[in-house]
């Protein structure tokens, strides 16, 4: 199998496709299988080998899944020559509350973006997962978050708190790691 189409694909998986690529604007490059009807699930790889090798563990089926790539994820940018995700291990954070707690979380490498609160998703990862996956994918994805904000006991009920107010012990959920999206 060779990284081209061998199946016609749809302007919603190529606009699906294209907006995974862009969330690598920090790598060289980046390769996806993905499957060709809704839900478009996508799998990211750093590399063709890799990919193959993915596709052929999990018994995908040409007709239902295709390799996608590669796509070029850096632009001019990278003439500053700034540290992309693949540089990094891992991340120590250490949060410092106002209460004299202090809170150490060691997170994956592959982070680039740390939301602390529900309201950093409302403002910023909700539209635009909205407008890669579209309205009904968002609701599920928030109401899972609520679920989870819900379990953590040192969250306050959404429903009767300001957003602003919702602070954590432990880190939110992400919304994906190792960037699987629509799964």
């Amino acid at each position: 199998m060779n990284p081209t189409y061998q199946t016609p694909i749809s302007a919603t998986l190529a606009r699906r496709l294209a907006e995974a690529a862009d969330g690598f604007r920090n790598v060289t490059q980046v390769y996806f299988i993905a499957k060709y009807e809704d839900p478009y699930t996508i799998k990211d790889f750093l590399d063709f080998t890799s990919a193959e090798t993915y596709f052929n563990d999990n018994g995908y089926s040409q007709n239902e899944y295709g390799i996608f790539g590669p796509y070029r994820t850096f632009d001019i940018i990278d003439q500053y020559h700034l540290r992309g995700v693949e540089d990094i291990q891992s991340i120590d954070l250490t949060i410092h509350f106002k209460n004299g707690e202090v809170q150490n979380e060691t997170l994956l490498g592959c982070i680039d973006s740390i939301f602390l609160n529900f309201s950093s998703y409302e403002k910023f990862v909700f539209p635009y997962y909205s407008h890669v996956y579209g309205a009904e994918f968002v609701k599920k994805m928030r109401d899972d978050l609520i679920i989870k904000y819900k379990e953590n006991e040192s969250v306050p009920n959404y429903e009767n708190e300001s957003a602003q107010t919702l602070s954590t012990k432990s880190a939110p959920p992400g919304t994906h790691i190792n960037i699987t999206y629509g799964k």
